[in-house]
């Protein structure tokens, strides 16, 4: 009796409540749709809150970027069916029953322009002509949505491309002019190959502010290690663009992720902090700061740990660092958890200096702090520091859970939930 009232929709709230379990199961979610229509309706805004994290699979009669320029008006369709020159376009097709554009909850750059690029090559090319295109599906096959060295390449290899630049700021624009508001953002770039689409949706994000007045999780990832083409000015430029930008969302941010893989300023260490300040409902932080210079990674590390310091907020239960650590520095900075609550602590350590006076000061913070249920902390290869490591987790494992990183490592839901 009670499967037949949810199959037949008389209890929407506990239907919805079911159906919700199957956030991440997109397979689910598509046989879902077919059940009847209160199915349908609960299925289609998850399955279209995120569609540009999805695999990408080959031999699909449409792509979803199809779906969303049918809802471009009659002008727009026409200015970029001429310019682009689709080989397949059919304007006369009626707007899908489900307003899409309005349902996207979550953006990552990266992974727009791979699936733009993917769309382009397959839909301005014949079939019989594919085979440029066929080699460049391999790198939105990947169902993670980190970025590698193949679709960074990817996207280095079509600089010149304006057509990429237009679409994405297409799509962009599509969204803002259907009242999204975004929860999760994740800007992952590098200005050698994408400073005219970075500056142009940060002058579209400044200017929609409601586009991005609800975000919870934001991630920014920054790459420039091509030292020979890293200036000055614009480092400047990009600490001004990340420190602007944060300061025009609300503080509703609950999880941080930045990686930032340059050379910076103390400027770049001042926006971490002020960013970290504005954001009284932070409940997880993740750090990760690379160089090719191990004497200005361990300064600028340190430099770091002092500016986190300064401005930990007493919500925070989840802290994820990857930086070069001066144990003294390490020890002044967890002086600061008095207050708080943290309940998971990730540590990867590239130091290979004093790593026996770190393991001592991390032992002692565990047993004082109370709050802390599972910990991880990795190293350099280093074979002789690994039997002073298992003396550690010896001494530790029954005042923390001792955990791999893999395992221990969170993910977030676009309505910023934790996924332990």
């Amino acid at each position: 009796m009670a499967c037949s009232k949810i199959f037949s929709g008389d209890v929407p709230e506990v239907t919805s409540n079911i159906i919700q379990r199957f956030h991440n199961d997109i397979n689910t979610l598509h046989s879902c749709i077919l059940v009847n229509r209160i199915f349908c309706q609960i299925a289609i805004p998850l399955l279209w809150e995120d569609p540009f994290s999805v695999k990408y699979r080959e031999n699909l009669s449409y792509h979803f970027i199809d779906m969303y320029l049918l809802f471009l008006n009659d002008n727009d369709k026409i200015k970029i069916i001429n310019q682009i020159n689709f080989h397949k376009f059919d304007l006369n097709l009626y707007k899908p029953l489900f307003h899409y554009p309005s349902l996207l909850k979550a953006l990552n750059l990266l992974r727009v322009q791979l699936h733009v690029i993917n769309w382009l090559y397959s839909t301005t090319f014949p079939t019989s002509s594919t085979h440029q295109s066929s080699t460049l599906l391999k790198y939105l096959q990947d169902e993670s949505n980190d970025e590698s060295n193949d679709e960074s390449e990817l996207i280095k290899a079509n600089i010149a491309n304006k057509r990429i630049h237009d679409i994405c700021m297409v799509l962009f624009n599509l969204f803002i002019k259907n009242d999204v508001t975004l929860n999760h953002l994740n800007i992952s770039f590098n200005p050698d190959y994408q400073k005219n689409l970075i500056n142009s949706i940060y002058e579209l994000l400044l200017s929609n502010p409601t586009f991005i007045s609800n975000i919870q999780k934001f991630t920014f990832h920054f790459f420039n290690l091509n030292d020979s083409n890293y200036h000055s000015s614009l480092e400047e430029y990009y600490n001004k663009l990340l420190r602007t930008l944060i300061s025009s969302f609300p503080s509703s941010i609950k999880h941080l992720d930045l990686t930032v893989c340059n050379k910076q300023s103390v400027e770049f260490e001042n926006v971490i902090a002020n960013t970290i300040q504005s954001q009284s409902q932070l409940s997880s932080i993740k750090f990760s700061f690379h160089l090719n210079d191990n004497d200005d990674e361990l300064k600028i590390s340190s430099m770091i740990l002092n500016e986190l310091s300064k401005s930990l907020p007493l919500s925070l239960n989840y802290l994820d660092l990857n930086l070069v650590i001066n144990p003294n520095d390490l020890q002044n900075f967890l002086k600061n958890f008095n207050q708080i609550n943290l309940k998971r602590l990730l540590i990867r350590n590239r130091s290979s200096c004093n790593l026996d006076i770190t393991l001592n000061i991390l032992k002692e913070f565990i047993k004082e702090n109370n709050s802390l249920d599972s910990f991880s902390y990795c190293i350099r290869n280093n074979s002789n520091f690994h039997n002073n490591l298992e003396l550690l987790v010896k001494e530790i494992q029954s005042f923390v859970r001792i955990k791999s990183y893999d395992d221990l490592v969170i993910k977030v839901d676009d309505d910023g939930k934790l996924l332990y």
